[in-house]
């Protein structure tokens, strides 16, 4: 009969390669310490950019906060511009993005606030916001219509006036009225394009 194998102590084995291996287990210690440090560093700007551009946001919705980087005595669409240009690739920016669209909106700046919205909807594919950017979309669509149609009937009216002296069936009113006619076109185009 054979005598039985004897085997090392491995806590022993494992002793004499990292002596012998020394260098390279201090190098990897060295780079896996310095991936860690590069990964948090990343976050915590990453925080820190969403924070400033949380702040900026909030100084752009509400005068009563305020920041270096937003001026209150701007625009609300132009405060919110600045956010955007201020903070690239931030759920602020983002936010801001839509809330400038919105605000072009609220201005009577329908051109813009149509583009702005169109924007927003192809840069933000999964957002939330989506379906509201849409609808403020063709709402901007729709007023930029009756915009364009109310011009054309007031410079009709116009040259009218000039040629008969009167000014009948000519409304002063302004070329919005009351908004509802041109938040129906804005609907009937979002129904269009989504049923």
């Amino acid at each position: 009969m054979e005598p039985a194998e004897t085997h090392p102590d491995r806590l022993i084995d494992f002793w004499e390669w990292l002596v012998e291996n020394s260098t390279q287990v201090i190098l990897a210690i060295i780079i896996i310490i310095g991936a860690v440090l590069i990964v948090h560093t990343q976050r915590l700007n990453t925080q820190l950019a969403e924070e400033a551009a949380g702040e900026d946001v909030l100084a752009a919705m509400d005068n009563r906060f305020s920041t270096d980087e937003v001026n209150p005595n701007a625009t609300a669409s132009g405060r919110f511009a600045k956010v955007v240009l201020n903070h690239p690739g931030t759920a602020g920016a983002s936010n801001a993005k839509f809330l400038q669209a919105s605000a072009l909106f609220d201005e009577g700046k329908f051109m813009e606030a149509d583009a702005a919205f169109a924007a927003y909807a192809s840069e933000n594919l999964l957002s939330p916001l989506l379906a509201a950017a849409a609808l403020g979309q063709a709402a901007s669509e729709g007023f930029t219509e009756r915009f364009r149609r109310s011009s054309s009937v007031r410079s009709g009216a116009q040259s009218t006036c000039r040629h008969t002296g009167g000014g009948a069936g000519y409304s002063r009113s302004g070329p919005h009225g009351d908004g509802r006619e041109g938040y129906v076109q804005g609907a009937r185009i979002f129904h269009s394009r989504f049923h």
